[in-house]
């Protein structure tokens, strides 16, 4: 059954900076497993409750699913899985915070029981600290960088009222330093979909004039990142610091 890589794809979630060169599927681990060129087996112990066919193809439950992935690739690649699995159950679930965490504790349950496998110490760091309410890729690895060069508390989807009555959202807050971050991707500026019609011109002045908003009301400092700046932890601990922010000690 489709596993690990492969299975994340049916349930549509990221695989940030990998690009999966193989079909993952896990098989019982009864017997001589022999993988080749574009096809990877795996020898899972699977419980009956990890296994789902949602997709016309057995694949490994969402939970199963997400743990797995933790564990193979990149703390901040699994981060960005584990945010966009909780936005899924957040879904289903009508939003109820309880049903996410509850769901969350089902996928450290998973760990619990396959406890010295390797990765799983990884696994439970990165889906303790995921986080649904993160609306992007760059955005969960911009949070899990950010942790890493030691800023310790965030607050998401900060909302900030605008001048017409309706709330901007900010991406990040950092609580211990009183700084707003956001990252910007280049999609929302080339993507004609999200454009909607819009000359670049008039996106990039509505842009200005929401961010001049944002900190003439908050009177916090904005930084704003992008994906150069997450080429690795110390580029982003650089770009942070010319603005002279950096963590607490």
């Amino acid at each position: 059954m489709f596993s690990y890589q492969s299975a994340a794809v049916l349930w549509g979630l990221p695989l940030a900076r990998h690009v999966p060169d193989a079909v993952h599927v896990s098989l019982p681990a009864d017997g001589r497993l022999v993988s080749r060129a574009a096809l990877r087996r795996h020898a899972d112990r699977l419980e009956p409750s990890e296994i789902t066919n949602p997709f016309d193809v057995p694949c490994t439950t969402l939970a199963r699913t997400l743990w797995d992935v933790c564990r193979v690739l990149p703390p901040s690649s699994g981060v960005a899985a584990a945010d966009a699995a909780l936005r899924i159950v957040a879904s289903t679930s009508g939003g109820d915070p309880e049903a996410v965490e509850r769901w969350r504790q089902s996928v450290l349950d998973i760990g619990r029981r396959k406890r010295g496998s390797r990765g799983a110490a990884r696994a439970g760091t990165v889906i303790a600290f995921a986080n649904g309410l993160a609306e992007s890729t760059g955005e969960s690895i911009a949070r899990w960088m950010l942790a890493e060069i030691g800023f310790a508390r965030f607050r998401l989807q900060v909302p900030v009222r605008g001048p017409a009555g309706s709330d901007y959202r900010v991406d990040i807050e950092l609580e211990d330093e009183n700084v707003l971050v956001e990252f910007d991707g280049a999609v929302k500026y080339r993507d004609d979909e999200l454009r909607a019609g819009r000359h670049l011109d008039d996106i990039l002045l509505l842009e200005k004039q929401r961010e001049d908003w944002i900190r003439g009301v908050t009177q916090k400092r904005l930084v704003r990142i992008g994906w150069t700046d997450l080429d690795t932890p110390q580029v982003l601990a650089a770009r942070m610091a010319a603005f002279r922010i950096s963590p607490r000690p």
